[in-house]
């Protein structure tokens, strides 16, 4: 017979339910309507904690928290998983076992929907399978600051009869990419950052237009220059593992691997991220001659991560 522990709190972006029986309810029926099962049984989850105090987590990212591995393999939603592959499920959660500190989002092959059909009723025994997972380490961040950035061209003054002013702007168009599996939604890995490192400020994208109004004097030139802040985990590596039915333990598949973000060019940052994302990047106006770089232009648009050549 298995003994459960009750479930100590649900939360998601979307709702925190901690002792609150007003929220609860509707809570539980959207975790089985998304698990197929009924809200009494995933009131029993033996983790420590559903979600996470992210703003960036929605509901379709949440965290799950077991204080061993064992807890976990005994826990109804594992049990589930090794009856039934769960695309949908294996594709909202990141695991984490608080003994050992690893982090695991779940692999290619579980958000895939099975192939062939059974015919056979759910309540019917059937044989435990092997779980594919992704075993994640991003080590340590590194706060990196981008000065003096030049996101315009200059800009002259010389033919007005007075000062003036100009409103230029600067956009940054694209996301970051990340080497880890395409599979793994962007809002679960930013859950696994914030279970292995506790940095839950990051994120692959900002807000992509920014402007400023600038007042220059007669005869001058002025040129826009920008200021970022991302975040360096240059130490971020990932491997495969799987969960073995017949051992009921993990087993890893693969050595370790670096994860990077981009094509490589910036690849002795390892994996890089906007930092602070609830403040944008800082704009300022320069029409001092000595410190204009005309000549130069950094096309955030194109290369979010282009910026980083100014880290200082």
């Amino acid at each position: 017979m298995y003994l459960f522990k009750t479930f100590v709190c649900f939360t998601f972006a979307i709702a925190v339910v901690n002792g609150d029986s007003t929220n609860s309810s509707s809570l539980l029926d959207k975790i089985s309507a998304d698990f197929g099962s009924s809200p009494e049984d995933y009131s029993y989850f033996p983790a420590t904690n559903i979600g996470s105090n992210s703003g960036f987590l929605n509901e379709h990212a949440g965290q799950l928290i077991f204080q061993t591995e064992d807890e976990l393999f005994d826990s109804i939603f594992w049990r589930e998983l090794q009856r039934k592959k769960n695309p949908q499920r294996a594709g909202r959660f990141v695991l984490k076992i608080e003994e050992t500190g690893s982090v695991y989002h779940f692999g290619e092959s579980e958000m895939q929907l099975p192939t062939g059909q059974s015919f056979l009723p759910e309540w019917i025994y059937k044989p435990r399978r092997d779980i594919e997972l992704l075993e994640v380490d991003y080590g340590e961040g590194v706060k990196l600051d981008a000065l003096n950035i030049p996101v315009s061209y200059c800009k002259s003054a010389e033919l007005t009869s007075g000062s003036g002013s100009t409103v230029l702007s600067t956009t940054i168009g694209h996301t970051i990419s990340i080497g880890i599996s395409r599979w793994v939604r962007w809002g679960v890995v930013i859950a696994g950052i914030s279970l292995n490192t506790g940095i839950d400020t990051v994120d692959i994208s900002v807000s992509n237009s920014f402007s400023i109004s600038c007042t220059y004097p007669q005869g001058n030139r002025l040129q826009v220059f920008a200021k970022i802040n991302y975040i360096s985990f240059p130490n971020a590596r990932m491997r495969k593992v799987a969960y073995r039915s017949n051992s009921n333990s993990f087993e890893s598949e693969e050595m370790w691997e670096r994860i990077i973000s981009s094509d490589g060019k910036y690849e002795e940052y390892g994996l890089v991220l906007f930092a602070n994302v609830a403040h944008p990047p800082t704009l300022e106006c320069v029409n001092f001659e000595a410190d204009l770089r005309c000549e130069s232009f950094v096309d955030l648009a194109n290369d979010p991560l282009s910026a980083l050549d100014y880290v200082v």
